[in-house]
């Protein structure tokens, strides 16, 4: 290889025109074969990976859909009169029966005989009445101490005013369970037996005061 040296300090060698020419172009297609050769190398590994390297030009009448008309698209037309229902008659009515008297059902009610009976009226019922009424007259007279006999007026005087103010309390405890209708039952015979006792010993005291020629009236009392 032909050398020619320059006029630069250093020894420094130099290529000649013809061949730095030469070293450039061979250079240039040595860098577009291996451009080429990188992209082929692309395009076929993209290619063993099932995926195109670039996509082929289509034409853009094959991309362009159909047109189509409208009418193609719209619903026909139907008559309202004929999507209604025919109307059917109503089914006859049943006739009304009366309640107590049915075809083929026995005898009516109304029809059977009875009688009215009262349970007070029953044996029984009277048996167990008058058991209870004495069961709270006894309990009634132990309760309640019966009465001493006076010695003289004045303490036969003085038993009647006892006498007459429990009664008077009493009376005013049945009147007042008459107009509340309450208690009944049991409590409101032994009640009723209390005023009954406490009737039964004024009746006694005034006896007694008359015997002693004593006299009835309140304002003649001690």
């Amino acid at each position: 290889m032909k050398e020619v040296s320059s006029g630069r300090s250093g020894g420094e060698a130099q290529f000649a025109p013809g061949l730095r020419g030469s070293f450039f172009w061979a250079s240039r297609f040595f860098i577009v074969g291996l451009m080429l050769a990188l992209g082929g190398g692309a395009v076929a590994a993209q290619d063993r990976l099932g995926e195109p390297a670039e996509a082929s030009s289509t034409s853009p009448d094959e991309l362009t859909v159909d047109s189509q008309s409208l009418d193609a698209h719209t619903a026909s037309s139907q008559n309202p009169d004929a999507l209604v229902v025919e109307s059917h008659a109503l089914p006859a009515p049943v006739g009304a029966k009366t309640p107590t008297v049915l075809d083929g059902m026995g005898v009516s009610p109304d029809a059977q005989p009875g009688n009215a009976y009262s349970l007070s009226d029953l044996p029984e019922a009277n048996a167990v009445r008058r058991e209870v009424h004495q069961q709270t007259w006894d309990a009634v007279q132990d309760s309640q101490p019966s009465q001493v006999a006076p010695r003289d007026l004045d303490e036969a005087q003085t038993v009647l005013s006892n006498a007459r103010a429990r009664l008077a309390e009493i009376n005013a405890s049945v009147g007042k369970m008459i107009r509340r209708n309450y208690p009944t039952g049991e409590p409101r015979l032994r009640l009723y037996d209390q005023q009954k006792q406490a009737q039964g010993q004024v009746n006694q005291a005034e006896k007694w005061v008359q015997d002693y020629g004593g006299s009835l009236n309140e304002g003649d009392m001690p």
